[in-house]
């Protein structure tokens, strides 16, 4: 909890003060297993721990491959949550405030994949995948930020406005949906956790957080017994770090609104961000609790699901104003690919739920 991440931030302040390199490497370690959970990673943060992590990444004198890859780590763990991440990007006050004139972690990670992280292949790929989550989380803030401006030019009157506020939406979906389709892939165990001569981890392979999606690390190995046994890691996994982020950056409100919203557009404007959506919706419903997620917020589904369905629900005027969303297609070019509309979307959601609900 916090006190014990509390207490091994101070040991790596020590360890640094007096260069004692095989305790920092321990604490750095033992620091990024206690950051699993979210009210450590905010203790760290409220204590400038990311600026003495970023410290060891950028000492050049006497920090070591071992040490770099340590504190990488535990800053891949604080970076799982979505307030560490905002943190690493340079998007809080907190970081203006203990680091006014330094870069962001972003930028010391970055420019240390750039000027020779690979020469340690581990720490290169470790970087690659921290990187990669970065760019997921900044693709849901750009989401966040084009549907907001969507709500701004609405003037009040019957129609919206569509044009260079609608494309942008439409990249930001796309975005979203490739990158969640791309990290949530079937989970790939780290070499440190397949051999235990590498083990520069304390945390176990079967630590939801510690799942990195991401095929630049090696393919586990098949092992009796193991978590590669597991017929439900063959399917997308929601990853702690993917549920953390598209909570942090209210996912399902900037969905809702955009449907709101868009039975306002411009008739031309309405089926351009309605497939990405349906896209980046499916994509969650593929993932292993994906659904779980969905239902963990019953006002927010509530809400989005009634305007998929059209106000088929609902009586009021308000819900029926909503009917015009985009229903199932019906030219033999886009049947063919099985493409479907809001109603049918709002009906797979809510099987979905129901059926995790069972």
């Amino acid at each position: 909890g916090p006190v014990l991440a509390r207490a091994l931030l101070d040991l790596v302040t020590r360890c640094v003060e007096r260069l004692e390199f095989r305790p920092l490497r321990g604490a750095l370690r033992a620091l990024g297993a206690s950051l699993c959970a979210a009210p450590a990673a905010t203790e760290v943060l409220k204590r400038g721990g990311l600026a003495q992590v970023l410290a060891v990444l950028k000492e050049s004198e006497w920090s070591a491959m071992s040490l770099k890859l340590a504190a990488l780590q535990a800053l891949l763990q604080l970076c799982a949550h979505a307030i560490g991440m905002e943190n690493f990007l340079g998007w809080s006050n907190a970081v203006d405030a203990v680091m006014p004139t330094h870069p962001t972690g972003y930028e010391v990670v970055m420019s240390m994949v750039v000027e020779g992280a690979h020469a340690h292949s581990q720490l290169e790929q470790t970087a690659i995948v921290l990187l990669r989550r970065a760019g997921f989380y900044m693709a849901l803030a750009k989401l966040d930020g084009s549907c907001a401006r969507l709500t701004s030019s609405d003037d009040g009157s019957n129609e919206i406005a569509g044009g260079d506020n609608v494309r942008g939406v439409v990249n930001a979906l796309t975005d979203v949906a490739a990158q969640l389709e791309e990290l949530s892939a079937a989970p790939l165990i780290p070499e440190c956790h397949q051999n235990p001569i590498a083990g520069d981890s304390l945390l176990p392979a079967n630590c939801p957080s510690t799942r990195m999606g991401d095929d630049l690390l090696v393919t586990p190995t098949a092992v009796r017994g193991g978590a590669s046994d597991d017929p439900f890691l063959a399917h997308p996994q929601l990853h702690g770090f993917i549920e953390s982020y598209i909570s942090g950056r209210r996912l399902m409100p900037s969905l809702c609104l955009l449907l709101r919203r868009m039975p306002r557009l411009p008739p031309h404007d309405r089926l351009q961000p309605f497939s990405p959506l349906r896209r980046l919706v499916v994509a969650i419903l593929a993932c292993v609790g994906g659904a779980q997620f969905l239902a963990s917020d019953a006002p927010t589904l509530i809400t989005f699901l009634g305007f998929l369905e059209g106000g088929r629900s609902s009586s009021s005027r308000k819900a029926k104003e909503h009917s015009c969303l985009p229903a199932v297609p019906r030219f033999p070019e886009v049947l063919v690919r099985c493409a479907i509309g809001a109603p049918q979307l709002a009906t797979i959601v809510s099987m979905h739920v129901r059926a995790a609900r069972l």
